[in-house]
């Protein structure tokens, strides 16, 4: 099997999944991770906001940045 195909991701699926991907184009999807991006965005600032009710605004807009632009929890344990 190829090694970039997840090991919970059936053969077909991905070859499906792939084939999307590629008529989609460039565009399509940057697209699509521009979307994506705006979604983490918006699930990372409804944390902040549940774990810090007394933020305001700008406090919050900072915290998410801080938090996307810090690098993952594991790599800084390695």
């Amino acid at each position: 099997m190829n090694k970039y195909i997840p090991a919970d991701t059936n053969v077909e699926a991905w070859k499906v999944q792939f084939a999307i991907l590629r008529r989609l184009g460039i565009e399509g999807r940057s697209r699509m991770t521009a979307i994506l991006c705006e979604n983490l965005r918006g699930t990372i600032e409804s944390g902040v906001r549940m774990g810090h009710p007394e933020y305001d605004d700008e406090q919050v807009r900072r915290e998410v940045i801080r938090r996307m632009l810090e690098r993952a929890p594991l790599e800084r344990s390695a």
